[in-house]
């Protein structure tokens, strides 16, 4: 659906909350998405920084940031660079662990 930024119609008549987010991400060029699971991303990593290390707190959270950006892709709300972007994160926090060890 092609929605105007000026018109609030597209958000008038959306019918649940993909159709607002869905509108709130057009209209914001893909940015409010793209925002929302990096933050996700840093609210996952503070949330396990409390139970364990450093490495494998941003381990498991870009690991979840991976997979949930995996889901947003699919339904088109993020773009799939930023898939890639989270699998590269993921690989390397695996690969600095493999290396330099835990602590």
């Amino acid at each position: 659906m092609v929605y105007n930024a000026s018109n609030l119609t597209g958000l008038q008549t959306a019918e649940d909350f993909y159709g607002i987010i869905e509108y709130t991400n057009y209209t914001t060029n893909g940015i409010m998405v793209l925002m929302l699971s990096i933050v996700v991303f840093f609210i996952l990593l503070s949330l396990f920084m409390r139970r364990s290390d450093f490495e494998s707190s941003l381990m498991a959270s870009s690991f979840i940031s991976f997979v949930l950006s995996i889901m947003l892709s699919a339904i088109n709300l993020l773009n799939p660079i930023f898939v890639l972007l989270y699998l590269a994160l993921f690989a390397f926090t695996v690969f600095f662990i493999k290396v330099v060890g835990r602590q």
